[in-house]
């Protein structure tokens, strides 16, 4: 579906001479500012007027009444969602305008990245996922030894983990799903050794993953000497063998990119999912000596953040 933007040049709407305005909505979290930051920075550079709308903390039902209200007065020539959450209110204000994503994990199992409701659509933006095919191109290079990769994963997480399956079936890697939440982390353990699993890649899973549950798994990987591939760099940093991330302020700059081709005529489903361009990488040089893989100097000068090198 098209919809009407004007074309517009140098930060100008040829109609009104006013620069085109943006709605960013974004949640309170320090990434999402961090990401907005950038994104503002980064469009008015170009000229383009930016609305900012901060949803509030509270719990109350009563908010989203008042939140669509506003949004729909703002109304502006393309919405950006920052979080699940703001992405899911733009689309109840059921504006005729172009619905940014931006900070979305396990964006192929967000509710709103479905295909239906094609007017509110937001088929268009940049996830916080690592694409599934450079992930598992970079986890071969890692730990070449691996060939068959245990991802837990839970109903927020199906369709990712699908996703990471694919692409390890095309690079020669066998992944093994195995379905868990919290409360059977124990027996998603004990899963990893009856199918033969040398290596676990984390998916950003909150029903999966706490304190408790990452610790236990880190630790499972240095008993069993098998590599565990994190989602973040305190992971790596708290005894993960390696793992690629994403920082929010490249995230927003991304997203400025996406918007801008909106406001240019481009269609949202022609530019349709993104994943981050830049992304960070974190190994631990203690971790990979106790499970006894050796890293060489090619592989450690594409690294962002190396952890352990004095213990």
């Amino acid at each position: 579906m098209s919809f009407p933007i004007t074309a517009w040049a140098e930060g100008k709407d040829k109609e009104t001479s006013a620069p085109p305005a943006v709605g960013i909505v974004y949640g309170p979290q320090a990434g999402y500012r961090d990401a907005v930051l950038a994104l503002q920075k980064c469009l008015e550079a170009k000229k383009v007027k930016c609305v900012l709308f901060l949803l509030p903390k509270t719990e109350s039902k009563d908010v989203p009444k008042t939140i669509l209200a506003e949004l729909r007065e703002m109304n502006p020539r393309v919405f950006v969602g920052v979080g699940t959450q703001a992405v899911l209110l733009i689309r109840q204000a059921e504006l005729r305008v172009p619905i940014v994503f931006c900070m979305i994990p396990n964006v192929l199992d967000a509710p709103f990245f479905d295909g239906k409701d094609k007017a509110q659509s937001a088929s268009t933006g940049v996830a916080t996922d690592i694409d599934p095919k450079q992930q598992v191109e970079w986890l071969k290079k890692m730990d070449p030894e691996a060939k068959n990769l245990g991802v837990f994963y839970s109903p927020r997480t199906k369709k990712t983990s699908e996703a990471i399956q694919s692409a390890g079936k095309k690079a020669d890697l066998t992944v093994t799903l195995i379905s868990t939440d919290r409360e059977k982390i124990t027996d998603a353990f004990t899963q990893l050794d009856e199918k033969d699993c040398d290596a676990v890649l984390m998916l950003p899973d909150a029903g999966i993953y706490n304190p408790t549950s990452v610790r236990g798994l880190l630790l499972w990987g240095i008993r069993h000497q098998k590599a565990v591939f994190g989602f973040s760099e305190s992971i790596v940093k708290a005894g993960g063998f390696a793992g690629q991330y994403f920082q929010p302020e490249d995230v927003g700059n991304q997203t400025h990119k996406v918007v801008l081709a909106l406001l240019n005529g481009a269609e949202p489903k022609k530019i349709g999912l993104q994943y981050p361009q830049t992304v960070r990488r974190a190994v631990n040089l203690r971790t990979a000596s106790l499970i006894g893989i050796n890293l060489d100097e090619s592989i450690l000068k594409d690294v962002t953040k190396q952890f352990g090198k004095d213990e």
